[in-house]
């Protein structure tokens, strides 16, 4: 029987050591992170924050690698098809995981099958956000909506923006023309050419803290201490306006459950350390510290209520 057991642990080894960096030269292999976004948006700059703490206590090198575009489906498919040996994990959300390959046609990927989650990345709070002259407050945005459909950007057909838009258009009686976008579409938001948007609170930030669009509502259950300006729509009488989101860090399945533990562990770490937080509130965003039975109960909740809003804004989940 110990004859079997060194034999098991002597097969195991070579993984454990490639994942946790405990000795000799598989503790130089570098662990790839994969973010679906390019260099700069919010997911990156996370990502960045993030890496920089977790190399420090897994005592590895993590080297970011931008895949955007496709909905996620590059980002995703660039994890599932590395090589067997190689340190890969994912930054996404369950619009790259989920959403976005059934947008596309494609077949969906499970967060909790087709990958393991090692924790959270952060905690949205989702915004309606309008044009200053055309949806500056909730009262404009209703006036403007009696007078014609109001145009709300979205970052494409099928994506959690376009779902929430349309649900939160049904929900308050508004008729709306959803208007993709392959490009930001912050610019034509400023500049009047569309009316509204939903969307988490970071991608807005810049644009909300200088005035040059406006917070209509805060898709949340509390302000946001950012921005305690924006009422929430609770406080606008829709207490049933409520989504939050968020991004999480997964890896391969077949990953060993120590590996897991030890890459949960630094990223829990990194959450907890002062510079992280202060670094996550500039963005506008939370840290989501959580275990990893939670991280799994709130991922399937999160699914649940997204296919609810998809089934309300479309007539149909995915």
């Amino acid at each position: 029987m110990r004859n079997l057991l060194h034999s098991l642990a002597a097969a195991a080894l070579p993984v454990l050591v490639a994942w946790l960096g405990a000795s000799g030269a598989a503790s130089a292999q570098t662990i790839r992170l994969v973010v679906p976004t390019p260099a700069g948006a919010a997911a990156d700059v996370m990502a960045r924050v993030l890496a920089e703490h977790m190399s420090r206590s897994l005592g590895q090198t993590i080297v970011i690698d931008n895949k955007p575009g496709a909905s996620g489906v590059i980002a995703m498919e660039a994890v599932l098809n590395a090589d067997a040996s190689a340190n890969v994990l994912l930054v996404a959300g369950l619009d790259h995981i989920v959403y976005g390959p059934s947008a596309l046609g494609r077949k969906a990927w499970s967060p909790l099958d087709d990958v393991v989650p090692i924790g959270f990345v952060n905690s949205d709070r989702w915004i309606v956000v309008g044009n200053p002259e055309s949806a500056g407050d909730w009262k404009t945005m209703v006036q403007t909506a009696r007078q014609r459909p109001l145009r709300c950007a979205n970052a494409g057909l099928g994506t959690t923006q376009h779902a929430v838009c349309g649900w939160f258009a049904k929900r308050v009686g508004l008729e709306v023309d959803h208007i993709p976008y392959s490009q930001p579409f912050m610019p034509d938001l400023i500049g009047g050419r569309v009316d509204i948007a939903a969307m988490p609170i970071p991608g807005a930030a810049v644009p909300l803290q200088s005035g040059r669009v406006m917070g209509v509502a805060i898709l949340s259950k509390v302000r946001h201490p950012a921005f305690p300006q924006v009422p929430t729509a609770a406080e606008l009488g829709r207490p049933d306006l409520v989504f939050e989101a968020g991004l999480a860090i997964y890896a391969r399945t077949g990953t060993p459950p120590t590996a897991i533990d030890q890459l949960h562990a630094a990223l829990a770490k990194a959450q907890s350390d002062e510079s992280v937080k202060k670094r996550y509130s500039e963005l506008g965003v939370d840290t989501a510290p959580a275990t990893l039975l939670e991280v799994r109960t709130l991922i399937r909740d999160r699914i649940a209520l997204n296919d609810s809003i998809r089934t309300e804004a479309f007539g149909k989940a995915r």
